[in-house]
């Protein structure tokens, strides 16, 4: 029997089928989108080690061209799939070595055929959905070269973190560019930058936007709307999360960055057209972002495993292309809320990555323009997603500043610690937005993410060049005081049979280093990175 008919199972296929139930069978003609990722071309040396960023954080980025050329995927492997999918009568529908896919669709029961699955509808308490059973099975002679079949699971990929509507006791409402002086964010405004924003679903209403920068006195930012696999800016009302989640991020990033270039990427929200997007951005070689701001995210127990490597791939990617990935870290404090609760401590994934800037909250009091006071933000159910990975390792840029953060699960394994730094995120501190024509008070880590991506583009303006892979830096600054503000009451235990986290003198898993100080952060930055170079003064970044 040769290699091509002796069937083997792909590691981490395995669907999550947790508080899953079976409904029935799709149709054997509903036709069905896959993606195939590719492992890197053979003759790759291999992108630079999460050790190798760390010992040289302020590294030249790769050009996308040169990330392509050397890491992308092999036109052989592309044939063999391609192949693949002929015998099996699935269409080609194209492929990019960049993002090392290979598009295929067909009718279901073809594409059952071809992944060795057997598709079923399953009802879950995050909605209706298409999964599978067992493990996908390949060809023994593709097991190499395929690292992931994406499309087959159409459950939710992640939740926003944003909650509409402040309490009854606010003293104040909050508009971002009065959150970004509190934290003396330098005073320029993004120009020279591209920002890219991940959204999974919903739309906004650009006459909102204008309508918001206008009250502000900001200039109406520049916004280019990106499709992704057919989904587009289709706000419906009245506006529910998603609507909601996107007016937050853009009015949020559009005023504290107005001089950006801003991207909305579009996509429907799975797995596949999650890591579509996410590939999208990173290697969008026109706009070449250096900040992507991710608003979305979900626990990483919900995820399929070969999806969290694939996607951490291309948050490495991101890394080695000198792009800051800003991710909200939760707002179901330290359960991570994994659906359904399990009892056990989560944290969320995208944040998770050791490649991804984790943002957590706080609960902020002023006093004119000054901070009053600041806490863990935590009110009731809801709380900074933060605690200890257990998918990630502790990274060194953790270890080398001696943190290590034991899960409060039981056995008390140590893993990448969540959140990195942490930002006004709570209801009795609210921002206020304006969404389907009425000005509305918001909360959550959704806020955070576009915030401190408004300000890695603040600071790249002001050093001439890209932070990219901040991590390194940022965790050799944070244990001096000045560039961030310490946060150290309050917790995260927003659910009683889980526990939670405590804040502490210096990084914790409810808020990390605190809340930035942005001069400060600046100066510190300055004295670690070399002289300012040429990046960044043009309007449009190459």
């Amino acid at each position: 029997m040769s290699s091509s008919t002796i069937r083997k199972p792909l590691l981490g296929s395995e669907p999550v089928t947790q508080g899953s139930v079976l409904i029935g069978l799709p149709h054997p003609q509903e036709r069905i989108a896959v993606g195939v990722l590719l492992r890197r071309r053979p003759d790759s040396p291999g992108l630079p080690s999460l050790e190798e960023l760390c010992a040289e954080p302020f590294r030249a980025p790769l050009s996308h061209e040169e990330l392509t050329r050397r890491h992308g995927a092999d036109p052989a492997d592309v044939k063999a799939v391609e192949a693949f999918a002929e015998a099996h009568g699935l269409d080609v529908v194209g492929h990019d070595l960049a993002h090392r896919l290979v598009h295929l669709a067909g009718p279901g029961a073809l594409v059952a055929n071809a992944f060795g699955v057997q598709l079923i509808h399953v009802a879950h308490p995050r909605g209706l959905h298409r999964t599978h059973l067992g493990r996908i099975h390949l060809p023994e002679n593709l097991l190499p070269i395929i690292k992931g079949v994406l499309g087959l699971d159409t459950r939710p990929a992640a939740r926003p973190h944003v909650q509409v509507g402040g309490q009854p006791s606010t003293p104040r409402l909050f508009t971002p560019p009065e959150v970004a002086e509190l934290y003396e964010f330098p005073d320029v405004t993004g120009e020279g930058q591209s920002i890219a924003v991940i959204e999974l679903g919903g739309g906004y209403w650009r006459q909102d936007l204008a309508d918001y920068v206008q009250r502000l006195g900001v200039p109406m930012p520049r916004i280019t709307n990106v499709s992704v696999a057919g989904a587009g800016n289709q706000p419906v009302y009245p506006p529910g999360d998603a609507e909601a989640e996107v007016a937050l991020d853009l009015e949020v990033v559009g005023s504290v960055a107005p001089g950006a270039d801003i991207t909305v990427y579009f996509a429907a929200n799975t797995n596949y057209a999650f890591l579509l997007a996410l590939a999208q951005a990173v290697h969008d070689s026109r706009r070449r972002h250096s900040v992507i701001s991710i608003s979305w995210a979900e626990a990483e127990a919900y995820w399929q495993p070969m999806v969290v490597e694939a996607m951490n791939e291309i948050l490495w990617e991101a890394a080695v292309l000198g792009i800051t990935i800003c991710v909200a870290s939760g707002d179901q404090g330290s359960s991570g809320e994994n659906p359904p609760s399990d009892g056990w401590a989560h944290v969320k994934f995208p944040p998770s990555s050791p490649f991804a800037l984790a943002c957590g909250g706080t609960l902020l009091r002023a006093d004119g323009r000054s901070i009053a006071a600041e806490v863990v933000w935590h009110e009731g159910a809801w709380s900074s997603g933060g605690g200890a990975s257990d998918v990630f390792p502790v990274p060194p840029y953790q270890q080398q500043t001696g943190i290590e953060i034991p899960s409060i699960n039981p056995g008390s394994k140590s893993g990448r610690g969540v959140p990195d730094l942490a930002g006004n995120a709570a209801f009795e501190s609210p921002y206020v937005i304006e969404l389907g024509g009425q000005l509305t008070a918001t909360g959550g880590t959704s806020a955070v993410a576009p915030l401190m991506a408004a300000l890695v583009a603040r600071l790249n303006q002001k050093l001439g060049r890209r932070l990219g892979f901040l991590h390194p830096a940022l965790y050799q600054i944070g244990r001096t005081a000045a560039a961030f503000r310490d946060i150290v009451q309050g917790n995260n235990a927003t659910a009683p049979w889980v526990g939670g986290y405590v804040a502490r003198p210096g990084w914790d898993a409810c808020t990390g280093w605190g809340s930035p100080n942005g001069r400060q952060l600046l100066a510190a930055l300055e004295t670690l990175a070399e002289p300012p170079k040429s990046e960044g003064k043009k309007r449009r970044p190459t």
